[in-house]
């Protein structure tokens, strides 16, 4: 997450650990208030339909950002 304005927060996902990957913007400006519903339904698709194995970043950058949208 990164902070645009004050109380608003930019979601990007996809990245790794190691920084091989760099993230992709998800949501542009999203609420502090609303930052746990936005990623809620990202994190339910992850448990439920992870590769044995993947780590989150490497599911959202499988999924792609337009898939990952739709959940949201």
């Amino acid at each position: 997450m990164v902070g645009r304005v004050p109380g608003f927060y930019a979601i990007y996902v996809g990245g790794d650990f190691v920084g091989t990957r760099l993230s992709f913007k998800l949501h542009e400006r999203v609420a502090e208030a609303k930052i746990g519903e936005a990623l809620s339904p990202l994190f339910k698709a992850f448990a439920a339909e992870r590769l044995a194995g993947e780590e989150f970043g490497h599911f959202c950058t499988r999924l792609g950002a337009e898939a990952l949208q739709a959940l949201i």
